[in-house]
């Protein structure tokens, strides 16, 4: 019995003639279904729906006959069973066995039970007679009738001979067990293809489960055959025989089939001799076989052996190419693209090389003029100079590589899922919802900086962004949604890509900024503490634990040490010993690169010193940085400063390889080449201090110990002449010291630190220090106040240490002895150079008077020249006031020196330089004692000074010229001040052709500084009145400052476009002059410059052409000026400056964009007669309707805004 596919509509006679053959239903023990229950009748399980739900073919049969018999009882033409001829009749009944659609036939008659009918299914199929039920037979039983003995007439089965019987039935599932079942009885199919039944012997006992399969539809278990099936004995076939009867042969009596036997026929014989021949035989071709099997295989495995040898070779050999070929590629790509820090070293050490070899190269052609030599080396120097251009432009390219690397790392870091350790030893990646906020931020960092397609996507990103940092209110929070607020109003109005690249780079930042806030992404908390888990477990790997826990201790006793603080070079604490985690973050990386700089400054002045100890001291801090193990330092700091002394650890390698010694002495000697020029600016720039020399016929030094001479000079118990004599050629060798290691700062603070200030002070207060009958007293006072001159040249601390030799210095200032007066005057001069706390100290002192006084006296010209050098540097900075020196009578001596012409009591070309410097010091802030100069004929007597060449004289004129013409802090020029002004601007001065001359290209090209003072000073007389104004473009000053502008340098164009500024601002038609002139670029391109005055007058040159020029929004915007606004918009760092340029912005180019008549376009231009603030030049910008905007910058620390560069140097070149 097979079974049929459901979809066999029942009742067509081809498919009653093509019926499949039955299949048995394996056979179910009676125990089993004694276990399972009775199925429920049809009306418990809602028979009536359950037959209108299923649409089966034999219900739809049993319909049918239930239609037909109802017919026949309505028409009255039922007959008795006994009459109808089919009631006694057998016929065959097709039984449909649901749910497996199981089709069996049984021969039954009409009279036969419901209960036999069950019988003869359950006897055929196996089955439980509980287990089967007839679902369509409803409705016929009476009351008190049992049901298996009605018979099947009653419920409307007849034979018919025209169609088939279907009846269906239901056979309920046994409850399913973990045990499979096998039927009692199973049919098996034998080689002629007749079916036979087949008696199963069960086992009995219990058969442990190892292995299977499930049947999908009865959840029963089926064990592995190979395993659990019962052995059998396997025999071959050649045992197995063709007949099964027990005769095989044919008889007399008995004829058998001999088709398929096979004849054998006998082997020879061999006898007992024959066979051990054939064995002996056998023996020797197998041992013959096997030795020259051995001997091949020896053979192939040396053959084996060798080709094997020669593969590794050449296999090797060529991993060798390889790797070398990868070597040179990764070289080339290292030079080409560097990345880390050793990539550069090696650029820089190559050049290094290059340069010695071609400098060698150089010195080594014989032949070569010296003017030729200095050529090539001039080349040489140039090309080095390019070169390291090109380095620093890689660097800056590495840079941005290395932070988007880094940041991404930082991103795919915290977005990670997290890695939970189960129980069977694997590991499951989870999310949780910190990752996966922190995925979402990644995926918005992504978006913002990913370029899209179109601008909605762009807006749908900066949407998802905004809704993202809106959930917190800070001021990060607020400046985010105000730049993707501007963003998309800019995109609105179909602005350029390239507009807002600067506004998306801020946008981006400031994005990762609110990533990186634990507050707003839990995981970076994370990030941090994953961080410094692996810098600590780094540590710990590196440097030994007992060594950290005896330095700490050794550091630690110390005085003034309270705590400990571990940092490594990247400043990240590791260990603290105190709770403050504030301090320890804020201070970590500040001492971390202390200690750095503090180690290349050793590498620096000795490569080869392995630092033993070291101790760093400035005015408020003293560090101590000691030896760890090979690959740390150790650096402490005691407490005066801070209240938590600090102790670092820094993993830095001291002691590199013998290998790297090469590099170390290149990146040395270029580290000292670099701190020289470094040295050599800065005594450029700051020579307000001067030192005194030694001269040729100097003793020689007799090599003692500083500590030794401080000792000896300090010792007053013996009063003797030798003792003397002694004493002052101590004084003497240490003064040739300080002269001598003038540039060796170490050796100068370890004179000073052993405490000789102090001893030379007591020796200065003395009456007749170390006299005898051979030197007096005013020798010993030269000495001292020379090596007092020196120390007070240093540092503060050194300084410092002089101030209490001020009153004694005052009364040789004041004595008879010129020579002394003059060194008094010298060690005043460099204590007023170096703050303004010892200059405020020196006027209260009343050391103004006696220089002015020796001022008076020009016939010492040394110490009228001194004395002017130390009132200029007593005059200078912002907060020293000019009544002091007006009350000690500067004025008329001043006058009286520089009347023309020459005297006696006029002054030399020497003392006028300073007196000059002077001057500028004091006409640049208060304006009383500026008009009272200017009554005493100023203006007169500087003239004549002015036609001369020496730059160092020209300078400090110039600035008295500039601060003359500077107006009042309310940009205001006071009538008394037009006058002097005028007479400056007259046909017969010298004023203006003097200025002319300085912007010529070739002077402004050699004398820069004299260059960037005359445009100062047209500044300042181009913000007067338009007369003035005129009076400079008659002078064809105009042209000579657009040259300058766009050739000369940054410090000449600063100036410069100041100057342009101002005359712009004059009229429309001064505006149109400039602009001919083709400026406009440059002041776009000064809008990023790093100065906050050349950017605020840049906008306010901007925001001139943008008001009054014609076509100036269409002007700027040719020229990107939208970019470069929105570059000082979103990136300034000035508030007000930000403002200004947002301010423009959204006025002419916001939303009445395209507009090119501003609202002031027929008015006055903005200029200085506006009420704007000052800033050393810089005017506070107009808001469109004429106010001033919020953030106004603050005035200037120098009062009436005068002397722009009064911390310039008197002696600069």
């Amino acid at each position: 019995m097979e079974i049929d596919d459901p979809e066999i509509v029942l009742g067509d006679d081809e498919a009653r003639r093509e019926q499949p053959e039955q299949q048995e239903q394996p056979e179910v023990s009676t125990d089993e279904a004694a276990a399972v229950e009775e199925p429920a009748s049809p009306e418990e399980n809602g028979g009536s729906d359950r037959h209108e739900d299923l649409a089966t073919p034999s219900e739809m049969a049993m319909e049918e006959f239930r239609q037909a018999a109802s017919t026949q009882l309505e028409s009255g033409e039922s007959a008795s069973p006994s009459s109808d001829p089919t009631t006694d009749g057998e016929f065959s009944l097709l039984v449909v066995l649901q749910p497996d659609n199981v089709r069996h036939h049984v021969t039954v008659t009409s009279e036969t039970t419901l209960g036999a009918l069950r019988g003869m299914l359950c006897s055929d199929l196996q089955l439980d007679a509980k287990l089967v039920s007839f679902p369509d037979l409803r409705g016929a039983r009476e009351a008190g009738q049992n049901e298996a003995e009605l018979p099947l007439s009653a419920y409307g089965l007849y034979g018919n001979s025209e169609s088939e019987c279907v009846l269906e039935a239901f056979v309920a599932r046994p409850p399913v067990t973990s045990d499979y079942v096998m039927p009692d009885r199973i049919q098996v199919e034998i080689y002629n293809g007749d079916l036979i039944v087949v008696e199963i012997d069960k086992f009995t006992g219990h058969k442990p489960y190892l292995g299977g399969f499930k049947h999908r539809k009865t959840q029963q278990l089926f064990h592995h055959a190979s395993t659990q099936t019962q052995t059998q004995e396997l025999v071959t076939r050649s045992l197995q025989t063709n007949r099964e009867s027990g005769t095989q042969m044919t008889r007399c009596d008995l004829k058998l089939d001999n088709s398929c036997d096979r004849h054998v026929s006998a082997r020879p014989y061999f006898d007992s001799y024959q066979l051990d021949s054939l064995r002996e035989d056998a023996v020797l071709l197998l041992q013959r076989h096997w030795r020259g099997f051995r001997a091949r295989l020896y053979v192939f495995n040396i053959r084996e052996q060798r080709r094997r040898v020669a593969f590794l070779a050449a296999v090797e050999e060529q991993e060798n190419e390889t790797e070398d070929a990868n070597h040179q590629r990764r070289e080339v790509n290292r030079r080409m693209h560097p990345k880390t820090v050793s990539d550069f070293e090696v650029l820089y050490n190559e050049l290094d090389k290059w340069r010695q070899v071609e400098g060698r190269k150089v010195r080594e052609q014989r032949d070569l003029s010296p003017s030729e030599r200095q050529q090539a080396l001039d080349a040489i120097l140039a090309k080095e100079t390019k070169l390291l251009q090109t380095i620093d432009r890689l660097k800056l390219t590495a840079t941005d590589s290395n932070r988007k690397q880094r940041v991404e790392s930082m991103l795919q870091f915290m977005a990670r899922p997290k890695q939970w350790q189960m129980s069977d030893g694997g590991v499951k990646e989870v999310h949780t919802p910190f990752t996966v906020r922190a995925k979402e931020l990644m995926d918005l960092h992504h978006g913002l900086r990913t370029p899209l397609g179109s601008v909605d996507e762009r807006l749908d990103m900066l949407l998802h962004v905004k809704w993202t940092v809106q959930e917190f209110d800070c001021a990060l929070t607020r400046e985010l949604v105000e730049l993707i607020d501007r963003e998309a109003d800019m995109l609105s109005r179909g602005r350029k890509e390239k507009s807002l690249e600067g506004l998306r780079k801020r946008l981006t930042n400031l994005f990762l900024q609110f990533i990186e806030t634990p507050e707003f992404n839990p995981e970076a908390a994370a990030l941090k503490h994953a961080q410094t888990q692996r810098i600590r477990e780094q540590l710990r790997s590196t440097m030994p634990g007992y060594e950290a826990e005896e330095t700490i201790k050794r550091i630690k006793s110390h005085k003034g040490v309270q705590a400990v603080l571990i940092v490594n070079q990247e400043g990240v604490p590791i260990y603290s010993s105190t709770s403050d985690e504030e301090f320890a973050l804020d201070h970590a990386a500040l001492i971390s690169q202390l200690a750095a700089k503090a180690k290349s400054t050793i590498r620096t002045l000795d490569p080869a010193n392995d630092m033993t100890f070291l101790r760093i001291r400035s005015k408020k801090h003293e560090i101590m940085i000691a030896p760890g193990t090979a690959d740390e330092i150790i650096v402490g700091l005691p407490a005066p400063l801070l209240t938590t002394a600090l102790v670092v650890v820094c993993c830095v390698s001291l002691k590199k390889h013998d290998a790297a010694a090469e590099s170390r002495a290149s990146k040395a000697r270029r580290h000292r080449a670099t701190t020289q020029v470094r040295k050599d600016k800065r005594r450029a720039a700051v020579q307000t201090k001067r030192r005194r020399l030694m001269s040729a016929d100097e003793p020689p030094l007799t090599g003692r110990d500083i500590g030794e001479l401080v000792q000896i000079l300090a010792d007053t118990t013996n009063a003797s002449a030798a003792k003397h004599q002694a004493r002052f050629e101590v004084l003497k060798e240490i003064r040739v010291l300080l002269a001598t290691h003038e540039r060796d700062y170490d050796v100068v603070e370890q004179i000073i630190e052993s405490g000789i200030v102090p001893v030379m002070v007591t020796l200065l207060n003395s009456a007749s220090p170390l006299a005898s009958a051979t030197r007096t007293g005013g020798e010993v006072y030269r000495e001292i106040l020379w090596c007092l001159t020196n120390i007070a040249s240093g540092q503060y601390e050194h300084t410092k240490l002089v101030l209490p030799a001020v009153p004694r210095l005052l009364q040789f200032l004041e004595g008879a002895n010129h020579s002394l007066a003059e060194h008094a005057a010298w060690v005043l001069g460099n204590i007023a150079a170096d703050c303004e706390e010892f200059r405020q100290q020196l006027i209260a002192n009343g050391a103004v008077v006696p220089l002015v006084k020796q001022l008076s006296n020009p016939s010492e010209k040394e110490l009228a020249k001194t004395s002017a050098w130390a009132l200029s540097n007593l005059a200078r900075g912002f907060e020293t006031p000019a009544k002091p020196f007006v009350d000690a009578g500067i004025v008329p001596v001043v006058v009286k020196g520089l009347t023309q012409p020459s005297s006696a009591a006029t002054f030399s070309e020497d003392i006028v330089v300073e007196v000059a410097w002077l001057l500028s010091f004091l006409t640049a802030r208060e304006e009383e004692y500026l008009k009272l100069m200017l009554e005493n004929g100023l203006v007169e007597l500087l003239l004549p000074y002015f036609s001369t060449n020496n730059e160092l004289l020209l300078t400090p004129i110039l600035r008295v010229f500039g601060n003359i013409c500077c107006g009042s802090p309310d940009h205001h020029t006071d009538a008394w001040q037009m006058p002097y002004i005028r007479r400056l601007l007259t046909a017969d001065s010298v004023f203006l052709p003097k200025l002319r001359e300085f912007l010529q290209p070739a002077v402004a090209a050699e004398q820069k500084s004299l260059a960037s003072e005359a445009a100062w000073v047209i500044s300042n007389l181009a913000a007067l009145d338009a007369q003035v104004v005129a009076l400079l473009m008659q002078a064809q000053l105009l042209p000579l400052l657009g040259q300058q502008f766009h050739d000369g340098s940054f410090e000449v164009r600063r100036e410069v476009a100041f100057a342009l500024t101002n005359i712009a601002l004059t009229s429309a038609a001064h505006l149109e002059q400039v602009m001919a002139l083709d400026v406009l670029k440059g002041f776009l391109q000064l809008l990023t410059a790093a100065d906050v005055a050349i950017v605020g007058n840049s906008l306010r040159f901007i925001e001139n052409v943008l008001r009054v020029a014609p076509r100036g929004v269409a002007i700027v915007e040719g020229n990107e000026g939208i970019d470069a606004l929105e570059t000082v918009q979103f990136e300034s760092g000035e508030e007000h400056l930000s403002k200004w340029a947002a301010a423009l912005v959204n006025e002419f180019y916001g939303e009445n964009y395209g507009v090119n008549s501003p609202p002031n376009a027929g008015g006055a231009p903005v200029g200085f007669g506006a009420d704007l603030s000052a800033m050393e030049g810089v005017q506070v910008p107009l808001g469109a309707n004429g106010a001033a905007p919020q953030a106004a910058a603050a005035p200037g620390p120098g009062g009436r805004g005068r002397g722009a560069h009064m911390t310039t140097p008197a002696w600069k070149k």
